[in-house]
Parts: structure tokens; C-alpha cells; sequence
């Protein structure tokens, strides 16, 4: 663990940890089996806290979700990192559909002021990330959504506008009963 770590802990798969193994597992979870969870993540706190930029939770996030509470617990200040894409954990784990219920709450909690802000590889506001997802639940989207109701009337807003706009412009093109005009061509 601590050669992996040593090696390149900055690397995605954080030095190996979470690369799929031949029996389709995870050195991380190879580790929690033979010598439990609490020993493991006492040994991964201790050989990563000293790399502060890690975006640890983004990689738990997409390769071991399960883990994601005991990353929050352990590593806090990974909450407000941002990966290579500049992106926070809260999109990661909308995107992925972590339920409200297995980390997704905390990972909400500590990033409440960035729930206003697009993702920026998607471009969707946090409540549509939860909402494309089909595994994300209905507590979720409707919690995000009573946060940050104007990301959804903004874009009610916008559509009308142009349909107006849309509507204006036939209505040029028809004479007072409805009916097409014809254009001369000179």
C-alpha cells in the first residue's frame, strides 16, 4: 500500500489503489478483506493525508461509491477539491447517482454554495445531473430544486421568450386571416 501510494498517488487510480485487479476487485478491496476496514482506511489516512490535492472523493466516487462516506469522514477537505476538469464532488456523485443516503447529503451539505453552478463538462445545474440520472432519488432532485428554484424558472423563462419571438415572426409572414403570404422574388 504504501510503495502504490508512494509511486504516484496523484495518478487517477490514486498509485494502483483503485485499479480492478484479475478477479475483478480492487486493490482497495483486496486490502479491506484481509486486513479490515477500519485498519485499511487508518493506513490510507495516513499515507495520503500528507498529499493535500488529491481529489480523492471524485475516484471513490466513480470506482468504489460504497467508500464514499468513509472518504468524506476521513479526508473533509476533499469535499472542495476540484479534479483536472474542475469539477466538485457534488457533480461527480450527481452524475454517478449516489442516493442521498450512502454520502451524497455531506457531499451536498459542504458544497452548498456551489449548488447554483453548472457542471462544467455537462454543463447541467446540479438538480439536472440528479435528475438525468435514473438511479438518483426523488429527495434529491426535490431538495436541490427548492434550493435553487430559479435555476429552473430561468430556463421556463428563456424558453418562452423564444417562443414568442418564434410566434412573432409567423405571424409577419401571415396576412390578417391567418393566411400565408406570398414573398415576390425580384
Amino acid at each position: 500500500l504504501k510503495k502504490a501510494l508512494k509511486y504516484n498517488p496523484h495518478h487517477p487510480s490514486i498509485g494502483g489503489l483503485i485499479s480492478t485487479c484479475e478477479n475483478g476487485t480492487s486493490l482497495l478491496q483486496h486490502f479491506i478483506t484481509k486486513f479490515g476496514r477500519k485498519r485499511t482506511w487508518d493506513m490510507l489516512e495516513k499515507e495520503i493525508s500528507p498529499y493535500k490535492n488529491i481529489p480523492i472523493l471524485h475516484q471513490m466516487i466513480n470506482c468504489a461509491p460504497k467508500e464514499t462516506e468513509e472518504v468524506t469522514k476521513r479526508f473533509p477537505h476533499a469535499l472542495f477539491l476540484r479534479d483536472v476538469n474542475n469539477r466538485l464532488p457534488v457533480h461527480v456523485a450527481l452524475e454517478k447517482g449516489i442516493r442521498w443516503s450512502n454520502g451524497l447529503n455531506s457531499i451536498i451539505y459542504a458544497n452548498m454554495e456551489h449548488l447554483n453552478d453548472k457542471d462544467p463538462i455537462t454543463g447541467y445545474f446540479p438538480f439536472a445531473l440528479a435528475a438525468k440520472e435514473p438511479r438518483c432519488d426523488l429527495r434529491t432532485i426535490n431538495y436541490l430544486l427548492r434550493m435553487h428554484p430559479g435555476q429552473i424558472q430561468s430556463g421556463i423563462g428563456n424558453t418562452r421568450k423564444k417562443k414568442k419571438n418564434k410566434d412573432d415572426d409567423s405571424n409577419n409572414d401571415n396576412d390578417n386571416h391567418g393566411h400565408s403570404k406570398r414573398r415576390r422574388i425580384e
